[in-house]
């Protein structure tokens, strides 16, 4: 809980100007929480919130669907998740951010330049060509980020990868970012999305260790 709470994403977001993922973080962890806990209805509500705070988040949604299907054996809770997210993020990408943008489409996809000019693209270029991830991924700022977001939460997320990958879209737009901002932890807030699959994963890296010991 300590690291959660003094992770410096979270502290920049909290004392700088007002950014949405600070709200963001705190209904994403208890998303979760109902999520594991089986309460539908609290896991819908605050993803719902979730969502409202920033165009990727639903992709978080969708993540945390694909846990609910694949980790929990949940198809109807974790398929209306998936549904419910992708939806979510094709209106909001296509249609609510072209509608009141200048340049009719997000402003952040020209951090992408190099791997697409809309998000399907983007996504395609991402899967298909996994030579130009690794060799983004594999520059000092984007392994330092890496480094910084870990160190805190002592490397346990990797324990529980499972629920740390949830985070894995929040994850890829900071580290394929051609804005140094995102992938600069310490004193950025864009990893502030990702906190609560560094928190949870280092709970659930915690209890697969001892059930290993």
């Amino acid at each position: 809980l300590l690291a959660y709470l003094l992770f410096p994403a979270l502290e920049v977001v909290t004392l700088s100007d007002f950014h949405p993922p600070a709200l963001a973080a705190g209904f994403l962890m208890v998303a979760f929480y109902g999520l594991v806990k089986r309460k539908p209805a609290w896991f819908f509500l605050f993803a719902i919130l979730a969502m409202a705070c920033k165009e990727q988040i639903p992709l978080l949604v969708v993540f945390m669907g694909l846990y609910a299907i694949l980790g929990q054996r949940d198809w109807r809770v974790g398929g209306a998740a998936v549904a419910l997210g992708a939806a979510w993020f094709v209106v909001v990408m296509y249609w609510v951010i072209p509608a009141y943008s200048v340049k009719q489409q997000s402003l952040f996809l020209g951090y992408y330049s190099d791997l697409g000019e809309t998000p399907l693209q983007i996504v395609a270029t991402t899967i298909t060509r996994p030579d130009l991830v690794l060799r983004t991924l594999w520059q000092p700022a984007q392994l330092r980020y890496l480094r910084d977001i870990l160190t805190p939460f002592g490397y346990l997320p990797l324990a529980g990868l499972p629920v740390f990958l949830i985070g894995l879209p929040s994850l890829a737009i900071n580290l394929l970012s051609s804005n140094p901002a995102m992938h600069d932890a310490n004193r950025g807030h864009y990893a502030a999305d990702v906190a609560p699959w560094l928190a949870w994963g280092a709970v659930y890296g915690m209890i697969y260790l001892r059930r290993g010991l």
